[in-house]
């Protein structure tokens, strides 16, 4: 880990004076590279790409995901840690003094100091042992990342692309919207899965392009990639009931409500015989009380697993994901129904919340113990589609947008 000072790590993508140059940010999680990796990867021999993490930590949840840390490895050719001791030193010193002259010393030192483009470059020249003049012609970072880079690079490159997207496949909005894709601002951009969004985010990027990119990581060019089984072929003897869930977080949910749903699933696939239960919790959630529960069945009927969840959405028979959560978006975009659980979660601002999914009729919602067991039994029965489920991908199909998005996206803003 980066304490002191920048330092650079190579992948196995190679270095090229002749290719132009991409800097991706990420602020937290393994999903926003998750989101945009598609496009960074149909990018790669064409651009150096360079990746900031703002901490170690996210790359050792990236590992977890081997898959997508391969495809990553083969498309950034190296990366830095934004080193804590360095930022912790000047945000004290500004803490102490910022009511006196000294403030600013600290303030603008820490900026100059921390965010600063020639150490990159310098990092970049003396790893690759060349003179060349690191420039990024794009700065990519999700949404909410108003990270002081993306002022640093702007300032050495005024035409530098600046393009924000998101870090989760979920739906924010309501309403579907018409999108115009007007130039406010030359270079700025924010890509969207869905026009449904738009109202969500347009007074935050009024001066830049809105584009609905949909969704690039379901296109079937890019989701061959997660299908290449690490092992040998070995033939499926078990039905596969998969539930993307999360840890316990007493901050949004009830535990009482958190243990009775755990238990009520574990009751009832542990008792359908022939069957497999795989659960992937998310990366960021604590898994302590899960495992006390699971804990309580036999192990030869459950695992808890870090693998990719499109592969999981693939060779699963029933796709079970939380309620109201971005996991949802990742059935249907593998062709999978999924059923979304009832809500466990805490009423946000005093008002009980409500699963986009299940207004627009794209996931089968279960309200309770008994249609759960009933909806995971009619699915592991059926070998092709039924009424509900045609018109469940009927919906999608006619409201998301997935098959060209990366070339689509590729275009409109010019890579």
């Amino acid at each position: 880990m980066n304490i002191i000072d920048y330092k650079l790590k190579l992948n196995s993508q190679s270095f090229s004076k002749n290719k132009r140059n991409i800097i991706i940010l990420i602020r937290r999680s393994p999903g926003e590279l998750d989101w945009i990796m598609p496009l960074l990867y149909s990018l790669r021999n064409k651009y150096n790409i360079f990746t900031i993490f703002r901490n170690a930590k996210t790359i050792n949840l990236l590992k977890n995901d081997k898959i997508l840390f391969a495809l990553w490895n083969k498309t950034s050719f190296g990366y830095t840690v934004e080193p804590k001791l360095n930022s912790i030193i000047f945000r004290v010193g500004y803490f102490l003094f910022k009511r006196t002259i000294l403030g600013d010393f600290f303030k603008f030192k820490f900026q100059d100091n921390y965010y600063n483009a020639s150490k990159i470059k310098n990092l970049i020249q003396d790893q690759t042992k060349t003179k060349y003049n690191f420039i990024p012609e794009a700065i990519f970072a999700e949404f909410i990342n108003f990270s002081p880079w993306i002022n640093c690079f702007y300032n050495q490159n005024q035409l530098i692309k600046i393009i924000h997207f998101p870090h989760t496949s979920n739906i924010f909005g309501e309403k579907k919207l018409k999108i115009k894709n007007i130039n406010k601002i030359k270079n700025r951009y924010l890509l969207l899965s869905n026009s449904y969004d738009v109202r969500h985010f347009q007074n935050k990027f009024l001066n830049s392009n809105i584009i609905e990119a949909g969704y690039l990581k379901y296109e079937k060019s890019w989701v061959k990639n997660y299908l290449v089984k690490k092992t040998k072929k070995t033939k499926k003897t078990k039905k596969i009931i998969y539930i993307s869930y999360r840890g316990y977080n007493s901050s949004v949910m009830q535990l009482d409500k958190y243990v009775e749903q755990t238990i009520d699933i574990m009751d009832i696939c542990t008792k359908i015989p022939n069957t497999m239960i795989l659960f992937k919790i998310h990366p960021m959630t604590d898994r302590t009380e899960l495992l006390k529960i699971l804990n309580l069945y036999s192990k030869k009927k459950w695992k808890l697993v870090n693998d990719s969840q499109i592969y999981l959405a693939k060779i699963c028979d029933v796709y079970i994901a939380m309620f109201s959560t971005a996991a949802i978006m990742d059935g249907l975009g593998l062709k999978k129904t999924p059923i979304e659980l009832w809500n466990i979660f805490n009423e946000k601002n005093g008002k009980i919340r409500k699963s986009k999914f299940q207004s627009l009729n794209i996931s089968l919602f279960v309200r309770n113990r008994s249609e759960l067991k009933n909806e995971i039994i009619h699915l592991l029965k059926l070998n092709r589609f039924d009424k509900r489920q045609f018109k469940i991908f009927q919906k999608f199909n006619k409201n998301f947008f997935i098959n060209g998005s990366i070339s689509y996206t590729k275009k409109i803003i010019g890579l």
